[in-house]
């Protein structure tokens, strides 16, 4: 129990990161954005995201690593205002067409930011949304301080989906049926005890 409690897990994560994970580029993510799909339907995994919000009435939101808007377009359309922020030039043009397609343009407030970013510099200030989210998208190596900003823009709570595994655009089972050796990632079993140890009661 000793290990868990005394563990720095930020650092840890940092560490493990380093030796795994390159650091992320935006021209990949350019470049993906043009195959990347319409957001303009919304999916299973973006409405039960939405549900789990647990919106009221006027609330206002911060997307951070929007994409081209699987989720700002759908909440805009039930009538938020919407900060989405992401440091792909591609997903960001996605998003602002399924904007217009949809009439929803007026309530979502683009622009490009990356973790990494001086977010106050950028204009992200403290506790000027009510709910902060990131959907699939704390892509970084210093995961404590992502998590820190993000929490500390919303006034009433902030929300992360992280992988279970190596990454969410795979399947652990269909993997394990290929018999495909892969880098577990733990993100999940990270978040979870850095916002522990930030002082956080986080719910799963």
């Amino acid at each position: 129990m000793a290990q868990y409690i005394d563990s720095d897990w930020a650092a840890e994560y940092i560490e493990l990161q380093a030796q795994h994970r390159h650091l992320d580029d935006s021209s990949k993510w350019d470049k993906r954005s043009v195959t990347f799909g319409s957001s303009v339907v919304q999916s299973p995994y973006s409405a039960e995201f939405v549900r789990l919000l647990d919106l009221q009435p006027g609330d206002t939101l911060f997307d951070m690593g929007c994409g081209n808007g699987a989720l700002a377009v759908p909440l805009a359309e039930l009538g938020h205002k919407v900060i989405a922020r992401d440091f792909s030039s591609g997903m960001l043009a996605g998003l602002a067409a399924a904007a217009t397609e949809k009439g929803v343009g007026d309530k979502i407030d683009m622009g490009r930011l990356a973790w990494g970013d001086d977010w106050r510099a950028a204009g992200i200030t403290p506790k000027m949304v009510d709910i902060a989210f990131a959907s699939r998208s704390v892509i970084t190596r210093d995961l404590g301080a992502a998590l820190t900003k993000l929490s500390n823009v919303a006034r009433r709570r902030a929300c992360v989906t992280v992988s279970t595994g190596s990454t969410p655009m795979m399947s652990n089972r269909i993997l394990r049926e290929l018999g495909v050796t892969k880098i577990a990632a733990y993100d999940c079993r990270y978040t979870m005890n850095i916002l522990f140890q930030l002082g956080y009661e986080p719910e799963l």
